[in-house]
């Protein structure tokens, strides 16, 4: 009341100008509330990293993201009723995105896998793919992936590929961001094979117009992928609805046909890495002897890094102060060299830029 008697001693534009004030805190505060805010809940933030052809890229001419991933995950927020908004996140990131609920959802070609299914949940499959083997023309020595043992071979990190190359007894595994970045190592004699999902390889290959690359024997593994979510998020039920919808419409047939240039094939409702998983227990004492091996090695590499070190740095050292001119002159300009360059630089043009000179 007292509040009420004051307000009407206040000139008129003051009276507006309080009332427009509790107008905006009132929706502000709403716009908080559940069930206030629909907009938000008509957005799905979808996690993406567009660097794996055909699936999900960035169009050079626009900018915009591309692939067969893209238009499948418009189609299903299509189907849903739902805006789609997509975040770019490297592949290793994307679990830890989804178990912290940054993201509602993740497509990226990921392959629907026993162990990523103990922290996060799979859409049913929405695409067949598998493992294949790419090595450079000529190489007769590689036919299968029993040949592998004992080979440098490179992979995309994080993928079923790397957790394929790694079990291969006696293999070097060279790990890299892409796929391309993994063929091109191939292409420069670093590594002796790639093993990567079939489709993938192929688009990098033609798109990159690699020379020298071809595909040997028979797909490793037989792989679906699917729309990652977070555990007992309300999201996973929408999309599998969407998805069915979209088979049954024919509009997944259409997205497939476009970048495959085939028919699709006949989905199973779950993966089969899920049906046939068996539970497993943590093995605590593989974790300590890994540890231990890798504790091991890294004091070895510090050892001989310190070494070796010692020794350059006093031939460099003494190098200085010699009173052979010429010799002072080159060490000078290596010191400047070494100093005055960012070392990422330095590690791009020695292994990118040296291999190109051979």
């Amino acid at each position: 009341m007292i509040f009420n008697r004051q307000l009407n001693r206040q000139p008129r534009w003051l009276k507006l100008g309080l009332i427009a004030v509790w107008a905006a805190i009132l929706t502000l505060g709403l716009s908080d509330v559940p069930g206030f805010a629909q907009s938000a809940n008509e957005v799905w933030q979808i996690g993406t990293e567009p660097t794996f052809p055909p699936f999900e890229m960035q169009d050079e001419a626009s900018g915009e993201l591309i692939g067969f991933d893209v238009e499948l995950m418009n189609a299903l927020g299509e189907a849903a009723g739902r805006d789609i908004e997509f975040v770019s996140l490297p592949f290793d990131g994307l679990i830890p995105a989804l178990q912290s609920n940054t993201i509602d959802a993740a497509i990226s070609g990921m392959t629907i896998t026993a162990e990523r299914a103990q922290t996060i949940d799979f859409s049913r499959p929405y695409f067949e793919a598998g493992l294949a083997i790419a090595v450079r023309e000529g190489a007769d020595d590689i036919a299968s992936f029993e040949d592998l043992e004992g080979k440098r071979i490179a992979v995309q990190i994080g993928t079923t590929g790397a957790e394929q190359a790694n079990a291969v007894a006696g293999a070097s595994v060279s790990t890299f961001d892409n796929a391309p970045l993994a063929l091109q190592e191939l292409v420069n004699g670093r590594v002796d094979a790639v093993v990567n999902d079939l489709p993938a390889t192929l688009y990098a290959v033609n798109e990159a117009n690699l020379q020298g690359v071809e595909i040997v024997g028979e797909l490793i593994t037989e792989e679906y992928y699917g729309i990652a979510i977070p555990k007992n998020s309300e999201v996973l039920g929408e999309m599998n609805i969407a998805l069915g919808q979209i088979i049954e419409d024919g509009t997944y047939a259409d997205i497939y046909r476009k970048w495959f240039v085939s028919d699709p094939p006949i989905l199973p409702q779950v993966a089969p890495a899920l049906s046939a998983a068996v539970t497993s227990s943590f093995n605590w004492g593989r974790l300590f002897q890994n540890l231990i091996q890798g504790a091991g090695v890294t004091l070895m590499l510090t050892a001989f890094s310190f070494f070796f070190g010692l020794i350059g740095g006093s031939l460099v050292a003494f190098s200085l102060i010699s009173p052979f001119k010429p010799l002072r002159l080159l060490c000078r300009i290596y010191v400047d060299f070494f100093r005055g360059t960012p070392m990422l630089v330095q590690l791009f043009m020695i292994y990118f830029g040296l291999p190109a000179l051979f």
